[in-house]
């Protein structure tokens, strides 16, 4: 895991991730930005898929060459992150709807 873009003062570590949603009509995979935890578990990804942007040519670069380091990862099913985030938040109380 790794620290991209920013350093969050809570710790927030993130990577670029390739994902797919099988059984999906669109079961194509893309790069989504994904969020972990401090026991590295995900806890949320970009819903669209993401783009190399850069306020200078060398910053897309950069921004690339962190998407292609995705290709070193498993692919995530988005359909089992999805679930798992569901589980997790079930056992933490967070479903809930507070008025």
């Amino acid at each position: 895991m790794q620290n991209s873009k920013a350093d969050w003062s809570n710790n927030v570590s993130w990577n670029y991730r390739v994902a797919h949603r099988p059984g999906s009509e669109d079961t194509s995979y893309s790069i989504h930005e994904v969020y972990y935890d401090d026991e590295g578990r995900v806890t949320l990804y970009s819903v669209a898929a993401i783009a190399a942007i850069g306020d200078t040519v060398e910053e897309c670069q950069v921004d690339l060459s962190l998407m292609h380091d995705a290709f070193n990862l498993e692919p995530l099913n988005l359909n089992y992150v999805d679930h798992l985030i569901k589980v997790r938040k079930g056992i933490l109380g967070l479903d809930k709807k507070y008025k």
